[in-house]
């Protein structure tokens, strides 16, 4: 095994047992395998669950996000602000739209990248692992702001669902979920 890489692997799963959510909670133990393979291998994750049925979401998740999103992100909303501010002055307030948009696609795109990469992983991966079309792992990239959710296909459907069929659901996604994280970890190690 290449020691570099696994002082790598090891360095980021420490950060991701040191991560919080914003109550200061830290991550899931039942994803946090998962949120160390991205990471490891340049998917940046911004917030995840390992599903819960008491709370929150009846399935697991991650959200992605590529950090130069970011600034742009807060440089778009920064011009659409300005742009309000520019009223009634139609031509200013045009161009800072315009200029928003632009910006704003530019996100779009690098926030795409990193979809088309998961995809890359995730079509690997369904190459030697038996697919089920409702634990089918898809990026969802109708987040905000350029983030993009990894969850099941079926997954959303878990909020129409009784409770005893959501029980019964929900270790069906944590099984999906675990067995890409346990293939990106192979990936990982066996890429040279």
């Amino acid at each position: 095994m290449d020691i570099e890489r696994a002082q790598h692997w090891q360095t980021i799963e420490a950060s991701v047992a040191k991560m919080t959510d914003r109550l200061g909670a830290p991550i899931d133990e039942g994803i946090c395998h998962m949120v160390t393979a991205l990471n490891a291998l340049g998917l940046y994750t911004t917030s995840s669950c390992e599903g819960h049925l008491e709370h929150g979401l009846a399935y697991p998740w991650v959200d992605l996000e590529q950090p130069e999103t970011v600034p742009l992100a807060r440089k778009a909303a920064d011009l659409l602000d300005a742009a309000q501010q520019a009223l009634p002055d139609q031509e200013r307030y045009h161009a800072l739209l315009r200029e928003a948009n632009q910006i704003e696609e530019e996100a779009k795109q690098l926030s795409l990248s990193m979809a088309q990469k998961l995809m890359h992983y995730l079509h690997a991966f369904y190459q030697q692992h038996p697919f089920e079309y409702e634990r089918h792992l898809i990026p969802d990239t109708r987040m905000w702001g350029g983030e993009i959710r990894l969850r099941s296909l079926g997954a959303e459907f878990q909020e129409l669902m009784d409770e005893p069929t959501k029980a019964q659901r929900l270790p069906l996604y944590r099984e999906e979920m675990d067995a890409f994280a346990a293939f990106l970890t192979t990936l990982f190690f066996s890429t040279d």
